[in-house]
């Protein structure tokens, strides 16, 4: 049929079909509806289709999804990159940075920040009042209940005798949700070296200033005090020496000498001193000192504790200068121990630089008064003439060295003394 099919066109109807077979051979015809069959492909191409056309977006989703992926995963990468970037600047800055929430909880804390007032470990999540020191939460308090302001302080903060000049700035944390209140950031600056340095130089001004004005004032009174001394001399030689006269007359010397001795003094403070350099160990003048001292602080209930790490080491020096400059540092001490203490000498080396601690367990010194104790003619004492430190302080700068003193009154006074070894 099927070859049959092919060869011969189907008839148009049953009759043409009949007259086109000529023998008497019985032919079964049947004929096949095909509408059922055909709505059916019909209706599996419509899926087909619509199969296609899904697989289609499918495909373009899936591609559209990688890209995205990609670009998330990208996004990702370059948003950790940013913060560990962030995080290393952060903990990086010189400023100590502290971001607040508005219930006082920590948010931020830097490293500068944390050795600034030495914390250690992780603050984030816990109120500042809690960790840092009243003086600097009472401030970070008043600055952070101003408003959306930028707040702006100078705190001096005493940690173990050391005086810490911090700046302070606030800056409340910006929102865009109605001014929702989202806390502040601190910036806190470390001024103590700045504020050291521009201490050292008015008192350098001061120094020079007074060097030139006691040139002047012994030139002027040395010639007078002279004369006076000699007239005492001869006004003695009239008296007897048990007279009225004459103790009035030695009472005069004494004061004129006295006073000869505070020009002198004065003198060899204002202008430049001529050092006799020469290599020597360090615990010679320490030592040396100690043994002038040693019977005034047996006297005195003192013990002198001594440690050195290694006595061999060198500097470049004038002995009788240092030994003059220990000596007057250990009396000091001395005197600031009236009941009794210990008094603790230790050198230690540091690089190209040798240091000298001397500790006493004295009054110490008050915050008031300790950056004018390198002032000339500044004392404390009754019958101090105030150029011991100044004196003290010029023969370490002439010796190309440094002098620091940290103190915490009631409990004692440690001075540092660097030198070039």
């Amino acid at each position: 049929m099927g070859r049959w099919m092919r060869d011969n066109q189907p008839p148009h109807d049953l009759e043409e079909m009949a007259l086109r077979f000529s023998d008497n051979a019985l032919y079964l015809v049947a004929e096949l509806d095909m509408t059922t069959f055909q709505s059916q492909v019909h209706k599996q191409l419509i899926y087909i289709a619509v199969l296609s056309i899904v697989l289609l977006l499918v495909g373009v989703g899936g591609l559209l999804s990688l890209v995205a992926i990609q670009g998330f995963k990208g996004s990702q990468r370059q948003l950790k990159t940013i913060t560990a970037f962030t995080d290393v600047l952060i903990s990086s800055m010189p400023l100590g940075i502290i971001a607040v929430g508005p219930a006082g909880d920590i948010k931020t804390c830097n490293l500068s920040a944390q050795t600034m007032f030495g914390i250690n470990g992780d603050v984030v999540g816990r109120n500042y009042p809690d960790m840092f020191p009243e003086k600097l939460s009472r401030t970070i308090t008043e600055l952070s209940s101003g408003g959306n302001r930028v707040g702006d302080a100078e705190l001096t903060l005493s940690d173990h005798g050391i005086l810490k000049n911090l700046h302070i700035m606030c800056v409340p944390i910006d929102s865009e949700d109605n001014g929702r209140d989202r806390g502040h950031m601190l910036l806190i600056q470390d001024m103590t070296t700045q504020k050291n340095l521009e201490l050292e130089i008015r008192r350098n001004e001061r120094h020079t200033a007074l060097g030139k004005m006691a040139a002047g004032v012994a030139h002027e009174l040395r010639n007078p005090l002279s004369s006076i001394k000699g007239l005492a001399l001869l006004l003695k030689s009239k008296f007897e020496r048990q007279s009225a006269g004459g103790e009035a007359a030695e009472i005069l010397i004494s004061e004129v000498e006295r006073l000869d001795r505070s020009i002198s003094e004065l003198l060899d403070y204002s202008r430049p001193q001529t050092l006799e350099l020469k290599k020597l160990r360090v615990v010679e003048p320490i030592k040396k000192a100690i043994r002038l001292i040693r019977s005034d602080a047996q006297a005195e209930n003192i013990e002198i504790r001594e440690r050195y790490e290694d006595e061999s080491r060198v500097v470049e020096g004038d002995q009788d200068k240092l030994t003059q400059l220990f000596l007057n540092l250990f009396l000091n001490s001395i005197q600031a121990m009236e009941d009794g203490g210990t008094l603790s000498i230790a050198t230690e080396q540091s690089g190209d630089r040798l240091t000298v601690i001397i500790a006493d367990s004295g009054h110490g010194i008050d915050d008031g008064i300790r950056e004018k104790i390198f002032d000339p003619y500044f004392t404390t004492k009754n019958d101090g003439t105030g150029l011991g430190l100044s004196l003290s302080a010029k023969i370490i700068e002439d010796h190309q060295g440094s002098i620091k003193i940290d103190s915490v009154l009631g409990e004692g006074t440690i001075i540092t003394i660097t030198l070039p070894a």
